[in-house]
């Protein structure tokens, strides 16, 4: 996976509490990788989920999250994406 890739999460990532903030089926592209320490990380930017609601960006969201936000994570392990065909 490198930068520029478009992604959704994996049947693992729908599955793990750090990415709950994260909405069913919602796209999004690599804008980082971070290859330290032989453990891949990646940020993405999503089409439609904002990963702090509470912020004012994100006043009137209204979607079901999944964990609670103390759990939530803005980066992603390579096992949590997948590419869009």
């Amino acid at each position: 996976m490198k930068v520029g890739d478009l992604v959704t999460l994996s049947a693992y990532g729908k599955k793990v509490k750090r990415t709950g903030w994260v909405k069913e089926g919602d796209v999004g592209i690599v804008i980082k990788d971070d290859l330290r320490l032989g453990w891949a990380t990646y940020k993405i930017m999503w089409n439609q989920s904002i990963s702090r609601p509470s912020s004012h960006l994100a006043r009137g969201v209204e979607y079901k999250f999944r964990g609670s936000s103390w759990d939530w994570s803005v980066t992603f392990d390579r096992r949590d994406l997948k590419h869009v065909n």
